[in-house]
Parts: structure tokens; C-alpha cells; sequence
């Protein structure tokens, strides 16, 4: 035998066929190709193998595979021929040897083939293994559809095919899916979120394009250009059949997009970035569920970037200023106190409002909670000069990102710095920015029920811009609610059902005991309507802009 073929020859082959595959059927192409040698040798006229995985998280029937290679003419159709099948941990694999006709194999050529189909069966099933595990580190286990790196790989596949260009890129998340599974509980949220995966998998060509679930509530999905139209009707409202209690029941599913089309040459990369890029910057804009990319955008992210580096340094210069913008009582025309508005004065040369620099901030929790961390101790300071003065400022509120409830030392930090400046907790107001977010209501209710033992207030900021704001008001104690200023947007522009909206909101917060301002009061029409509905204090342009301090301290002298 060993005069006849090289074992150690063949071995390699193996080993390099094992190092190179991409899947179970490539394997076994490039196995045969070593097995040449050794068919001639022995008058291999067919190989046959069956390999058979049980079933797991990523292959919920298993795998079955079954190749067959014939390398001579002249099988003898009624030969046993030899058959070895090896049982491993995840499954079975089986190899079947058949004999050119007139070929007889004798013990000795048993014992070899044995070795052989040893060493076959286990690469065999390694490959399977392997492509398990492959799938798995390209699968969302939840849903079984691709995850980030399987989107990266398919389009990876696309510019190799000089095709990218031809695609589109829509990164997808679910409005409000938290409040889903708070109200609905988390195994309802998985159904809705497999059932969203399926049903949009079923308006796709998966032997070219492909829906992903990038993890929590957001897919992803790659589709001909020329297909974008169909995609683009399920977004932003679809529905989707789940069995609750038994029963189908059809839930309907909100959905906000970020769309990027590809162009000649473009990076892999640039599909699932320039749309998750694109979703981002559209959902600061309340007035549309779809966002198309555009190249400002590119701009906009690096001026953002460079502020986020620039603002630690920006703190600890103290370049951050409060500005400060009254609230007035309706009926006496005179001041209750005033919002602390951040303002940066940028190298000594502008000043920037909060909209140029605070959304870079969105992603860096740590830096959001430094702001308002800064922007509280700035102000009970200014309120420590004015009381010493002799000038009452009144309340004085400052806006807390829900960032910072994830902190557990956030109270101890908002009382140390007011004890620090021997402040009195009447003259301060926490406003809670984002709440329509927030779905962690215990330390929310900590918070608040902690502000209240030192005698500061805790306002809601833009009441009545999603569905949770009444639920919150029902399961936690606010002081004050600030209507959103679209309500005003809303009064310009004429809206009929405004007036009896805006009515009935502060008829029932009222009777909460919950004070309400009205923000964004800009002419004598839209405060006549908000005082009209029932509103004491509002906040605004009509009365006075946001003041910085020195502005502010002669402000309150006049008044």
C-alpha cells in the first residue's frame, strides 16, 4: 500500500481542505479532491456520504446533507461495497465506499479504509459543526434572521458582485417598543418582533435581498432600489398577527426608517452607517416617520463629533453659561422664577445654543450627566449671590436627561451641591427632559418622592407628545407639567380642535393638583388661547427671551 499512494500526501489535503472551506458542500468538494489518489489505488468507483446534525438554535430541523462523487466507471451495481458510520455529540455521519465491478477488497484494505473513513467522518462533522457555529455568529437567535455581521457579509457580497449600487439600505426601529413590553410583557414582545421579522421577510426576494434584526428593537433591510416603493408602505404603520390568550389577535406595529441608496464603488460599510446615521438625525424631526439621506448630514455628524470632544475641556473652563428665561404668572404679568437654559460660549467667539451641541450628546450618557450636573451647580450659585443680594428669584428650574436616573448617586450629588451653596430646596425645580421615554418607573418614582422630602419640585417637560405621558401622571407624583410647545405651533396655525385639546388637558391636570405652563408663548393670540383654557404661567418669546446672567439679575431688579 504505502508503494501505491502517499497517506501523508492525502492527509494534507485534508487538513488544507478543512482550513479553506466555506460551508459543509465546499468541504466536501475539496475532500474529494484528495481522495483521487486513494480511489485509484483501492478502485473506488463511488463515494457516498450522509451527514446528519441534530436539530439546535440555529438549525431548529437539523441539518441533513448527502453527496455523492463517482470517480471510475464500471460500479458494480449489486456490491455492498464498505460502509462506516460514525456517531458523534451533535450527530451522525455516515461513508459509503463502492468497488469498481470485479474489485474485491480484502481484510487488510478494510482495516486502511477504516482509518480513512475516520478521519473523513471527522472532518465531515467538525465542517458541519463549524457551520453552526458560523450561523451563529450570524444569526439573531431570536428571530433567525441575520444579525449586524451577516448584513455586513451579504453586502460585502454585493460589492464583490459590482451590484451594491443597485441596493438600498433601510434601518428601521420600532416606535415605543419599550412601552410595549412593559405593558404587554416580554414574551409579547418577542412574538412582535419575530412576526415583524417574518412579515417583512415576506415582501423580499431572500435569494437577493435580506431583513436583519440588529438587536433590541431595530432591523434592518437590504432591498433593490427599484423595490424601496413596497417597503417604504409597511413604514410607518403595518400589522401583524400574534397569538394571545390562545387566540390570533392583530397588533399593530409603528415604525420610524432611515434610508440610504448605495452609489458606484461605495464602501460595504456605508449602506447600514449612512442610514443608521440618517434614522438618528431624523428623529430629533417630529414631523415625518421616514428620513432620506443627505450629504449635509455627513457634515453636521463631524461638527458634532468635534463638539463632543471639545466639551469636556469646555467644562472645566466653565465656558458653559445658564442663560435664563422668566416664567410669568398669566394674571399679574409678574415673574414666579425662570428655566436655566445652557448656553456655550465657544472659544470666546459664539455662542451656541443648545440644539448645536446637546444631540451630539445623545450617545454619551456620562457627558449628559456632567451638563446638568455643571448647569445645577452654576445656578445655585447665581441664586446664592442673588438671595445674598436681597433679590428673590423665585423657583428656578433646571433639566435633568433621564441619563441621569441611571446614576444611584444622583440624589446625594443634587442634594450635596445645593447644601454646598446653602440653598433652600424651594428654590429649585428638577425638569425631567425625554420622559415620554422613560419605562423604569421605580427609580423615576425614587427620584421624585427623594426631590419632594427637601422641598424641590419636579416638572415634566413636553406633556402630550406620546401616549405614556398620562400614564406616568397616574403612577407618579409631579409638581409641574410643561405642555409641549407644538400646542402653540398648533394655535398659529389655526387648528380648531387645539383649543378644546389644550382645555381638557389643563381641566384634568388641574384637578391633579398638578400646575401647568404653557412654553413657547410667542404672540398675544396663543396666550390669549392657553389663559382662555385655564393656564396660570407661561413661557415665551412674548415676554421675555432667555436672559444671560447679568441680563437676568437687572431684570428682576426692574421687576
Amino acid at each position: 500500500m504505502s508503494g501505491g499512494i502517499q497517506w501523508s500526501d492525502m492527509i494534507a489535503l485534508f487538513e488544507r481542505a478543512e482550513e479553506s472551506y466555506e460551508d459543509v458542500g465546499s468541504l466536501y468538494d475539496s475532500l474529494m479532491k484528495g481522495m483521487v489518489p486513494m480511489s485509484r489505488y483501492f478502485g473506488v468507483a463511488k463515494v457516498e456520504v450522509h451527514v446528519s446534525i441534530r436539530p439546535n438554535p440555529y438549525y431548529p430541523n437539523g441539518m441533513n446533507f448527502h453527496y455523492e462523487t463517482r470517480f471510475l466507471d464500471g460500479q458494480d451495481p449489486y456490491s455492498r461495497g464498505y460502509m462506516a458510520v460514525n456517531h458523534f455529540g451533535n450527530g451522525t455521519v455516515k461513508l459509503l465506499l463502492f468497488p469498481v465491478t470485479g474489485r474485491t477488497w480484502d481484510d487488510e484494505d478494510k482495516i486502511q479504509m477504516e482509518v480513512f473513513s475516520k478521519i473523513i467522518t471527522t472532518i465531515m462533522n467538525r465542517g458541519a459543526l463549524n457551520q453552526s457555529i458560523v450561523k451563529a455568529t450570524r444569526t439573531d437567535p431570536l428571530t433567525g434572521l441575520p444579525n449586524t455581521m451577516g448584513v455586513r457579509i451579504f453586502h460585502r457580497q454585493l460589492a464583490e458582485k459590482e451590484v451594491l449600487q443597485d441596493y438600498t439600505g433601510i434601518f428601521c426601529n420600532l416606535k415605543s417598543f419599550k412601552l410595549v413590553n412593559q405593558e404587554m410583557g416580554s414574551e409579547m414582545g418577542d412574538q412582535l418582533l419575530k412576526a415583524f421579522g417574518r412579515k417583512i421577510r415576506e415582501q423580499i426576494d431572500p435569494s437577493c435581498e435580506q431583513v436583519a434584526r440588529l438587536g433590541g428593537d431595530n432591523f434592518f433591510i437590504t432591498v433593490q432600489t427599484k423595490h424601496l416603493d413596497v417597503m417604504l408602505r409597511m413604514i410607518p404603520e403595518t400589522s401583524v398577527d400574534v397569538e394571545q390568550s390562545g387566540a390570533l389577535v392583530k397588533v399593530p406595529i409603528l415604525s420610524r426608517a432611515g434610508i440610504y441608496s448605495g452609489g458606484k464603488n461605495e464602501d460595504p460599510e456605508s449602506l447600514i452607517s449612512f442610514a443608521a446615521m440618517t434614522l438618528e438625525r431624523g428623529r430629533r424631526d417630529r414631523s415625518s416617520d421616514v428620513f432620506y439621506f443627505r450629504k449635509e448630514l455627513v457634515e453636521q455628524i463631524m461638527v458634532e463629533k468635534k463638539y463632543t470632544m471639545e466639551l469636556p475641556v469646555a467644562l472645566q473652563k466653565e465656558e458653559l453659561i445658564p442663560f435664563f428665561q422668566p416664567k410669568i404668572d398669566i394674571n399679574t404679568e409678574q415673574s414666579l422664577g425662570a428655566e436655566a437654559l445652557v448656553r456655550w460660549n465657544h472659544n470666546g467667539k459664539e455662542i451656541l445654543t443648545p440644539s448645536e451641541f446637546l444631540p451630539a450628546l445623545e450617545r454619551e450618557a456620562r457627558l449628559i450627566q456632567e451638563v446638568d450636573i455643571y448647569m445645577l451647580r452654576q445656578v445655585c450659585k447665581y441664586i446664592r449671590r442673588w438671595l445674598d443680594m436681597g433679590i428673590d428669584p423665585g423657583r428656578i428650574s433646571v433639566n435633568y436627561s433621564r441619563q441621569n436616573l441611571r446614576n444611584p448617586d444622583i440624589v446625594d450629588i443634587t442634594f450635596s451641591i445645593l447644601d454646598e451653596n446653602e440653598i433652600d430646596g424651594r428654590y429649585i425645580e428638577i425638569e425631567l427632559t425625554e420622559t415620554t421615554d422613560l419605562t423604569e418607573m421605580a427609580p423615576l418614582s425614587h427620584f421624585i418622592a427623594s426631590m419632594h422630602e427637601r422641598g424641590i419640585h419636579v416638572s415634566m417637560d413636553d406633556f402630550g407628545t406620546g401616549y405614556s405621558s398620562v400614564s406616568l401622571l397616574e403612577n407618579l407624583d409631579f409638581n409641574v407639567v410643561k405642555l409641549d410647545r407644538s400646542f402653540m405651533t398648533r394655535i398659529s396655525n389655526k387648528e380648531k380642535k387645539v383649543e378644546i385639546i389644550i382645555r381638557n388637558v389643563v381641566k384634568m391636570l388641574n384637578e391633579l393638583g398638578v400646575q401647568v405652563i404653557a412654553e413657547g408663548v410667542e404672540t398675544r393670540e396663543q396666550l390669549d388661547m392657553v389663559k382662555k383654557a385655564g393656564v396660570d404661567v407661561v413661557q415665551g418669546f412674548l415676554f421675555e427671551k432667555p436672559l444671560p446672567p447679568k441680563e437676568f439679575e437687572a431684570w428682576m431688579k426692574q421687576q
